[in-house]
C-alpha cells in the first residue's frame, strides 16, 4: 500500500497498489494445542523465524535461544526443520513446525525474523515490534521501510549475535514511541480488504468477452 511503499517514478502510470494479502493458512492450519497451552501459561513470548525457505537455520535458533536466556523471556521458535534446533531447549522456549501468524503474533511481545515481505506484513498487522536479521534479496529494503515507520530495528546477519539481538529487542520492547508506532501501523490494516480490492480491479480491467473467464456463464 502507498503508506508503506511509494512507486518509483519510472513505473507505469496506471500501476495500482492495493495492500498486503496476509495469507497464512489460518483457515486450514490451526495452532497446535501445546502452543495454545504455552501461550496461556505465561507472559507473551518473542516469536522467532528465519523464514520458510531457510535451510541453514542452526545459528539463528541457537542465538534466539540464548537471547531468551539473556532477557529472561519466553520464546517460540518456528521451523519445519527440527534438526536446526538446539538440543534440550529450556522449558521457557517452545519449538513448533508452523503457526499462523495472524493467531500467534497478536499474543506475542515481539517478532525476530529474516525480513521477508509476508512476515513483515504480518508483524505490522499484529502491531508488534520487529527485529529484522537481514540476509539478502529484498530483505534490507523491507527493513529500511519498517525502520522508517518506527516499528523495527535491523541487525545484519554478519553482526548477528545474542548480545546484539537481546540489546535491540530490549530497546524495542522498552520504547513507548515504538509501541505507539506499532499501534498506528496496525490501525492501517483495519479493515484489510486488499484481496477483495485487487479482485475488483482485475474484474474491472479484464475484457468481458461474453464467454471468457470474466463474465462468462
Amino acid at each position: 500500500p502507498a503508506w508503506f511503499f511509494s512507486p518509483p517514478g519510472d513505473w507505469p502510470r496506471q500501476t495500482v497498489l492495493t495492500g498486503f494479502p496476509l495469507y497464512d493458512e489460518s483457515e486450514v492450519t490451526p495452532m497446535e494445542d501445546r502452543l495454545e497451552k504455552f501461550l496461556d501459561a505465561g507472559e507473551a513470548p518473542i516469536a522467532f523465524t528465519p523464514g520458510s525457505a531457510m535451510r541453514f537455520g542452526e545459528k539463528f535458533f541457537s542465538v534466539a535461544t540464548e537471547i531468551c536466556r539473556r532477557m529472561g523471556r519466553r520464546g517460540v521458535l518456528l521451523s519445519r526443520h527440527a534438526d536446526h534446533l538446539p538440543g534440550n531447549l529450556p522449558a521457557e522456549v517452545l519449538h513448533v513446525s508452523y503457526a499462523p501468524f495472524s493467531k500467534l503474533l497478536p499474543r506475542s511481545a515481539a517478532l525476530m525474523h529474516h525480513g521477508g515481505i509476508g512476515t513483515c506484513a504480518q508483524g505490522m498487522a499484529a502491531g508488534v515490534p520487529q527485529l529484522v536479521t537481514t540476509m539478502a534479496h529484498d530483505q534490507p529494503d523491507n527493513a529500511r521501510l519498517l525502520r522508517r515507520l518506527g516499528v523495527a530495528e535491523e541487525l545484519r546477519i554478519r553482526k548477528f549475535s545474542a548480545k546484539r539481538g537481546a540489546a535491540a529487542l530490549k530497546r524495542l520492547l522498552g520504547s513507548p514511541e515504538v509501541a505507539g508506532n506499532c499501534a498506528a501501523v496496525r490501525a492501517k490494516f483495519c479493515p484489510n480488504d486488499a484481496v477483495a480490492q485487487t479482485a475488483d480491479y482485475i474484474e474491472r480491467l479484464a475484457p468481458d468477452a461474453g464467454g471468457g473467464i470474466i463474465g462468462g456463464g
